[in-house]
């Protein structure tokens, strides 16, 4: 009997021994899993902080004007490129601008720049903001050289969602009279250089087109028209300082208000 009951518990223990390396090896996949992903998922979010954190970094190193308070902040890299990636680059991202209605999107360009003896070895780069006559002479613009030296360093180009994703562009100046006859004289290739920026085609006829003086929303506006009539292109002083071009009237609107805002945003 002794024989016999020792035999049944070795038969019980070779039935069960076999599958005891099988329940360890499930266990320790197991683990490995719940690791890898717990692994993932913590490099993800430290990814994600850590580009956050460079993009913070980037805006504060390069002193990113906010002449209006915009809910969304992008930078484009124009080192190097040609006048027709730029504008290719530019109208990209206003088409790919998703923010709630009234919101407004800044995108600012940047570019390399040799380092100094002083604070960088001449291999190294760093990058600088591109300013208002700098950007538009990279564009091989016809901006008249009397405007582009009455200019503020300052450059405001931005995306408002209204009705679709509208662009517009804010200047700065300190010399009102040499501005402003800069732009008349600007109108002659103002859609030719600006239009292709904001994504529109640029037709043979319409530049040629003079533009008008308009009053809207108790303002007077320069005004380009296609030929069926609709307005293509404006652009007004909003003061002494201050030039909007923009393609909608709701948009100029609302760069107005955000000027003009009481909380001292874009003074």
């Amino acid at each position: 009997m002794g024989l016999s009951e020792q035999e049944k518990k070795r038969d019980a223990a070779e039935e069960v021994s076999p599958n005891q390396p099988k329940n360890i090896a499930l266990i320790i996949i197991s683990a490995t899993l719940i690791a890898t992903g717990v692994g993932a998922a913590g490099f993800a979010a430290w990814r994600y902080a850590a580009q956050q954190k460079e993009v913070g970094q980037t805006e504060r190193a390069l002193s990113i004007p906010s002449i209006i308070f915009a809910e969304a902040k992008k930078g484009i890299d124009i080192t190097a490129l040609s006048k027709d990636r730029i504008a290719r680059a530019v109208s990209s991202e206003i088409t790919s601008v998703d923010l709630r209605l009234d919101f407004i999107e800044q995108i600012y360009f940047a570019k390399d720049v040799a380092g100094s003896s002083e604070t960088l070895a001449p291999e190294e780069k760093v990058q600088i903001l591109v300013s208002a006559s700098e950007f538009f002479n990279t564009l091989e613009s016809g901006m008249p050289e009397s405007l582009a030296r009455a200019l503020a360093p300052d450059l405001f180009f931005g995306v408002h969602v209204f009705n679709g994703n509208q662009p517009f562009i804010i200047l700065r100046t300190d010399f009102f009279e040499s501005a402003f006859a800069g732009m008349l004289k600007w109108e002659s290739s103002l859609a030719r250089d600006v239009l292709p920026l904001f994504g529109e085609t640029v037709t043979s006829d319409l530049v040629v087109r003079p533009f008008e003086d308009v009053v809207i929303r108790n303002r007077d506006m320069r005004i380009l028209r296609n030929k069926g009539g609709d307005i293509v292109l404006i652009y007004l002083f909003q003061d002494k300082h201050t030039i909007i071009i923009a393609t909608a009237d709701e948009t100029i609107k609302e760069v107005v208000d955000r000027l003009n805002r009481p909380d001292g945003a874009g003074k």
